[in-house]
């Protein structure tokens, strides 16, 4: 179990914008709206789990996926 991450999180729209490299190791990363990463050269992401949920009048879904992954541009 990896507890104590770091978080980025937004309410409403998140953009990220490196100068250079973006490295994310088991952080989390979430956004009320839309979430973008970009950077010049490499993004990094390593997560331990994913989470995606949508909530709306009538509606709620939510959904995680435990994984170790790598995600290179």
């Amino acid at each position: 179990m990896l507890t104590g991450t770091a978080g980025i999180a937004s309410a409403g729209s998140l953009s990220i914008n490196a100068r250079r490299d973006f490295t994310d190791l088991a952080g989390e990363v979430s956004a009320g709206g839309d979430a973008r990463i970009s950077a010049v050269r490499d993004i990094h992401l390593q997560a331990v789990a994913l989470t995606h949920s949508q909530n709306r009048p009538g509606f709620s879904e939510s959904r995680t996926e435990q994984r170790v992954s790598s995600v290179q541009k």
